[in-house]
């Protein structure tokens, strides 16, 4: 989640011409940590059979996906090893095979907070302003954050993903109200708004789904952008796993993969912050980004990867690794709503 970016401003431009057509097959899935289970895994186990070649990537303590690719995919922690041993027993059953991998080179949650490499970093950004988070060889990405009911409280509501010239290839919101939502139908957006270019609408539902399983479990649509160096998958899926990220069955996503970064956008409650309100764990529903591949970080530009570490620290990014004062607190709340909002760019878009 830029580099030089240009001035102006963040309103609301003429749209792009729609990207090229979309690729015939899938996007490939790229693993540089993990590999396949040797042997089905039942619910409630704590072991994976793994050869001895793909322990030999893990550490303990590594945050692992199992599954990977799967509507049953699932998240646990490497506990010790005999094969794989899980700190936790597994959700769901899954059959020989299924690829199991390192967590996450990087993750940007929705607090915000960001992973890389074992490191944890809380960060804090201007809310309701389009910030630039990440710039690959590739791809750019800005995304904005709302407030919580405490100045310390932020969420990621809105990602907005261009080709380095600065056409739009796709715009995510989470959707607000979705509290309110009692069942899910697949096929429907309900958890959030998606928007492709020369559209001035999100998308209502999936137009020409493609099936991940033989029960329709997962339906997908693949589209092309950039001269198709990003491929980018927009789908849903049904499964109890979906529960904790949710509290729905159904799982709505946007993966995109380029060739340095993989990476997908999702829904979620804010249970963490409120574990025992429900309504409010919905009401402040949010965004998070998962970066499941990349390479070459070192090149990449942007906040995230000077919070990573992997470039030098600036003054302005430092500073959002300390909580906000009351002046900022107040400045912040003075901006309104992201609705209410024609934003000038922040003048940190200059400088990367």
């Amino acid at each position: 989640m830029c580099c030089s970016c240009g001035g102006g401003s963040t309103s609301a431009t003429t749209p792009p011409t729609p990207p090229p057509t979309p690729p015939p097959t899938p996007p490939p899935i790229w693993y540089t940590t993990g590999g396949a289970t040797t042997a089905p895994v039942l619910v409630g186990d704590t072991v994976l059979q793994v050869s001895q070649a793909v322990q030999d990537q893990f550490n303990i303590g590594d945050p692992i996906i199992i599954g990977y690719g799967t509507a049953n995919v699932e998240e646990n922690t490497v506990a010790a090893f005999g094969s794989i041993i899980l700190q936790t027993g597994v959700v769901n059953a899954h059959p020989s095979g299924i690829q199991v991998v390192v967590n996450s080179a990087a993750i940007a949650a929705g607090d915000p907070v960001t992973h890389y490499r074992g490191k944890k970093i809380k960060f804090w950004l201007p809310n309701y302003q389009m910030m630039p988070m990440l710039r690959t060889q590739s791809i750019q990405v800005h995304a904005s954050t709302f407030p919580g009911e405490t100045c310390d409280l932020q969420w990621f509501d809105r990602f907005v993903l261009s080709s380095l010239s600065g056409q739009a290839l796709v715009t995510v919101n989470v959707q607000r109200g979705i509290a309110n939502r009692t069942e899910a139908r697949m096929g429907m957006f309900q958890q959030l708004e998606i928007t492709m270019p020369g559209s001035s609408e999100p998308l209502r539902a999936l137009e020409r789904p493609r099936y991940g399983n033989k029960d329709k479990k997962e339906m997908y649509q693949d589209y092309g952008g950039n001269q198709g160096s990003v491929r980018i998958r927009i789908g849903q899926t049904a499964s109890q796993n979906s529960v904790r990220k949710t509290f729905s069955q159904q799982f709505e996503y946007v993966y995109v993969e380029t060739p340095e970064l993989a990476f997908t956008i999702c829904p979620a409650h804010a249970n963490v912050e409120f574990p025992s309100d429900r309504v409010k764990a919905l009401r402040y529903a949010h965004l998070d980004l998962l970066i499941l591949e990349m390479r070459g970080e070192t090149k990449f530009t942007g906040i995230l990867p000077q919070l990573w570490g992997v470039l030098p620290l600036s003054e302005e990014v430092e500073a959002m690794t300390a909580p906000p004062d009351a002046e900022t607190c107040a400045a912040s709340a003075a901006w309104g709503s992201p609705q209410e909002l024609s934003l000038p760019r922040p003048a940190l878009l200059q400088s990367f």
